[in-house]
């Protein structure tokens, strides 16, 4: 008897050293599926994420080569593009129906606003993301899936390219911040999550392109943002101007100082 326990004991013990060694191997993939897919889902167009791995032993995940695509009908191949993330990840947390993130970053993001005689590109996406402010919330026990809160989004190195009328303004934003992503309530799903992530660049950028934009880019994407009122309630988004092409330093660091008083209240 007590060999055929320790038979099966090494067998459990083996079959846990063999999951434990190609987790990541079917972690990461499912994982991808999903970013590519909720994005998809949120926005209308086709999302898809080049890398996304997830290191079981190191604690981390690192992904690269996120990119949304445009609608039909517009010049650039992409609406959105990312060149990096990572994030410190407690495996842990997985497990749990809700995942709280402290801190995730983001590098190389390249941003494309077209607005020609029609709708412009950032106008369809913002229909799309409106659709899930204004579905109705299940009850959370019918929620399938996990949900997410994020403390702080770093993003770093954000390049715009605005066209409108055969004028192309180009704009840098060295550092932004999104606070609070999907902190009201119990966490939001990962297609929510998305949409937070992306209307809250959307209104970094129009904080910080307030005269530097083409005015019917700017008005036009301050009133899709202000459309997105159920997903308002679930992040706060906060911009920090660092350097600005188009605007001269004096004037950057004026409007830098002007938004560090509004957040400190000082």
């Amino acid at each position: 008897v007590s060999k055929t326990i320790l038979k099966i004991v090494l067998v459990l013990v083996l079959l846990l050293v063999i999951v434990v060694a190609t987790m990541p191997f079917w972690i990461s993939p499912a994982a991808r599926k999903a970013v590519e897919a909720g994005g998809t889902s949120a926005m209308g167009v086709k999302t898809t994420l080049a890398e996304l791995d997830i290191g079981v032993f190191s604690g981390t995940c690192d992904l690269g080569g996120l990119n949304i695509a445009n609608p039909e009908g517009f010049e650039t191949p992409h609406f959105m593009n990312l060149g990096s993330g990572a994030v410190a990840l407690d495996i842990q947390s997985l497990r749990k129906d809700v995942i709280e993130i402290p801190k995730f970053e983001l590098t190389g993001l390249d941003l494309n606003l077209e607005k020609g005689s029609g709708q412009a590109n950032y106008e369809k996406i913002l229909e799309n993301l409106s659709k899930l402010s204004t579905e109705e919330e299940k009850p959370k026990e019918e929620e399938p899936g996990k949900r997410f809160v994020i403390k702080e989004i770093v993003i770093k190195d954000v390049k715009v390219t605005a066209k409108m009328a055969g004028l192309t303004v180009p704009m840098k934003i060295d550092e932004m911040r999104l606070q609070n992503v999907g902190s009201e309530g119990e966490g939001v799903d990962l297609k929510k999550l998305i949409a937070l992530i992306v209307s809250g660049v959307l209104k970094g950028v129009a904080e910080e392109g307030t005269g530097v934009l083409p005015e019917g880019i700017s008005s036009s994407l301050n009133d899709g943002l202000n459309s997105l009122k159920g997903l308002g309630g679930h992040g706060e988004a906060a911009a920090k101007l660092i350097e600005d092409a188009g605007v001269d330093a004096t004037k950057a660091l004026d409007k830098a100082g002007d938004k560090l008083k509004g957040l400190t209240g000082k």
